[in-house]
């Protein structure tokens, strides 16, 4: 049996449908457990101010979930008739772009090249992220970070490095049973998340590669706070981990609010 998609993200759901309601007070929203997991988002710092994800209301979406490991409800697997991620492909001064219908974030189509450039392959298979970082694309999270604010892109000169909220908020986990990102490839093609072939196989093997530099992560704003830590995503099963900013590399996708 493949195993790709262990973390269940039910949380963040129980989050969002909280404060679309607002009607009710912390204390009846959320139990002890999820009290202890907001104070604990509380440590992170978000470099760019409030971001537009938290600004906004906007349907839970579905976010490809369908299995679960537990018995326990409210994971994301029990909530299956949820609007799907929607997006639309923008071309703007021969730049593409993705624009998530449901949060209003843009989004580079592609990811970041070297030298602060995003790659311009239709395809978005123009960085050769194999071998050791730093490699092809790779950037340290300061790097990574003025590079986006740096960047001037269809037009636009207002990019960021998304917060680990907003990159969470394209992670599909509907690729289960195929070998493809934890993204939609329609709108995001080749998004870079591995060197090596297929998937996990074994409780073993995924913690293996977890750890592993075949694993492609993606940097976001998110420091952990009072530390030299900040949140990553990887796209080959859609975990967040925590790395150095300043002596291990990630790719970079840019964003920026409408």
């Amino acid at each position: 049996m493949t195993i790709k998609n262990l973390p269940q993200h039910f949380p963040g759901l129980i989050v969002l449908i909280c404060l679309i309601t607002l009607t009710t007070t912390v204390s009846a929203c959320f139990d002890d457990d999820m009290i202890d997991t907001i104070n604990e988002e509380n440590n992170y710092v978000d470099y760019n101010g409030l971001e537009q994800i938290h600004k906004i209301y906007f349907p839970i979406t579905d976010t490809g979930q369908v299995d679960s490991n537990t018995n326990h409800f409210g994971e994301d697997s029990d909530y299956l008739n949820l609007p799907a991620m929607s997006y639309t492909s923008q071309t703007l001064g021969g730049d593409d772009v993705v624009v998530d219908n449901i949060t209003s974030l843009m989004w580079t189509k592609c990811s970041m090249d070297s030298g602060g450039v995003i790659d311009s392959s239709a395809d978005c298979s123009g960085i050769d992220h194999s071998g050791t970082p730093p490699n092809e694309g790779a950037y340290t999270w300061t790097n990574a970070k003025s590079s986006c604010e740096n960047l001037i892109f269809a037009g636009y000169d207002d990019w960021r490095l998304p917060t680990s909220h907003e990159l969470f908020s394209i992670t599909y986990f509907g690729n289960t049973e195929s070998n493809e990102a934890a993204i939609n490839e329609t709108f995001f093609p080749n998004t870079i998340y591995k060197d090596i072939g297929g998937f996990a196989n074994s409780l073993t093997e995924l913690f293996v590669l977890a750890f592993s530099t075949d694993i492609k992560k993606y940097w976001t704003s998110s420091l952990i706070f009072s530390s030299d830590y900040a949140r990553t995503i990887n796209f080959y099963n859609g975990v967040a981990n925590s790395n150095t900013f300043d002596y291990e590399y990630g790719f970079v996708r840019c964003v920026r609010n409408q």
